[in-house]
């Protein structure tokens, strides 16, 4: 009891000598060189600190297809838009679509498939704004399956459009089994060429 009592009298002793700061301090004048609160920048939610700014993806510069089909997915457009964005944005630079099947039909409907594809990867493109100078379409039917078709995973990946750069490649591109586009910038930029 007379320790509650004694905290107590300790926090009431707070309070006043708190409040006689308050007082002393709020009729102070103030020089004119001390920053006012209007002057100080409003800082909204948390400070986060960031390690690291850069940003490293890996896309595919092709467009899978349902087996024995033609149409393209939606999925896929992010890929023709940036395609589209860096043609664009480089009217030098030029492309070849391989259109690819599998080997689910004979050759000759395989090669109409294939070319189907392709030409509708070229549409969309044109649609984006692509020259059509900037395009050459082949057919390759399915005489170049990069991919085994030993798992359910890698049978699609025969029914593509790989989309090749043929002059003024992007920065980060590269060709191993399929087309790649390593992007680590925002900005899109060309491989230099060599002279």
């Amino acid at each position: 009891m007379i320790k509650s009592k004694i905290m107590l009298a300790l926090l009431a002793s707070l309070g006043l000598a708190t409040s006689s700061f308050a007082a002393s301090t709020a009729s102070a004048p103030v020089s004119a060189s001390a920053p006012t609160a209007s002057k100080l920048p409003k800082v909204s939610g948390m400070p986060v600190l960031v390690d690291r700014t850069d940003l490293v993806q890996a896309m595919p510069n092709a467009v899978l297809f349902n087996l024995g089909e033609s149409k393209m997915s939606t999925q896929f457009m992010p890929i023709l838009q940036w395609n589209a964005t860096y043609l664009n944005k480089f009217s030098g630079a030029k492309i070849k679509i391989s259109g690819n099947a599998d080997d689910y039909k004979n050759a000759a409907q395989n090669m109409t498939l294939s070319m189907q594809r392709a030409q509708n990867v070229r549409f969309a493109l044109m649609d984006m704004g692509v020259q059509d100078q900037q395009i050459e379409v082949v057919a390759l039917g399915d005489r170049e399956q990069k991919f085994k078709k030993d798992s359910d995973g890698h049978q699609p990946r025969n029914q593509r459009v790989d989309v090749f750069y043929t002059t003024q490649k992007p920065k980060g591109y590269t060709v191993e089994k399929i087309p790649v586009v390593t992007i680590d910038t925002f900005e899109q930029t060309v491989i230099p060429e060599a002279i």
